[in-house]
């Protein structure tokens, strides 16, 4: 985080520096892929109840079965996924996971806020503006994020399984072994 975020956090929740985590925000790239790949999870799921259902048993068109039944299969495998792991299995393709402003662990309120109000708002009759506010919001936060203060971050233990430590030029190792 910038000195200047930090200084204006402390002014607004009196934390010293030592009490915040720094956290790198995910990339809107990593947000899509992630996206799309529980989209295709929950379209299985809701392909497969639907059919299991059979559609008809309640005089619903079957398009329109298999479209409430991805809806709700959506909600319920948001957020299961994002209250137990904080992150759904897209996520965890994509090391990335939904952490609350404050830092407290996301509770039952905040992910149904999220998860089910928040994405049927970000998703806006099928535009899906809630979520390309997140392309221009400063800290990447759609409107579901911006709902209940969450962020979406690259999840600290995938970053560090993957970082390396190389040592630092000096002008002395510059100069070849020859």
């Amino acid at each position: 985080m910038m000195d200047k975020e930090i200084k204006e956090q402390e002014v607004m929740t009196c934390f010293s520096k030592q009490e915040w985590e720094d956290y790198r925000l995910a990339r809107m790239a990593d947000r899509l892929t992630a996206y799309v790949l529980d989209m295709i999870v929950v379209s299985g799921i809701g392909v497969i109840l639907g059919a299991i259902s059979g559609g008809m048993v309640w005089r619903i068109p079957f398009f329109a079965m298999q479209l409430m039944t991805i809806g709700v299969a959506g909600a319920v495998y948001f957020s299961l996924f994002t209250k137990i792991w904080g992150q759904t299995l897209g996520k965890m393709v994509m090391g990335i996971r939904v952490i609350q402003k404050n830092g407290e662990p996301l509770d039952w309120k905040t992910v149904l806020l999220r998860e089910v109000a928040g994405r049927t708002i970000s998703q806006f009759f099928g535009v899906h503006i809630g979520y390309l506010w997140a392309v221009i919001s400063k800290k990447n936060q759609g409107w579901h994020d911006l709902l209940v203060d969450t962020y979406v971050v690259v999840d600290p233990l995938i970053e560090k399984q993957w970082m390396i430590q190389v040592p630092k030029i000096t002008d002395n190792s510059l100069q070849s072994d020859n």
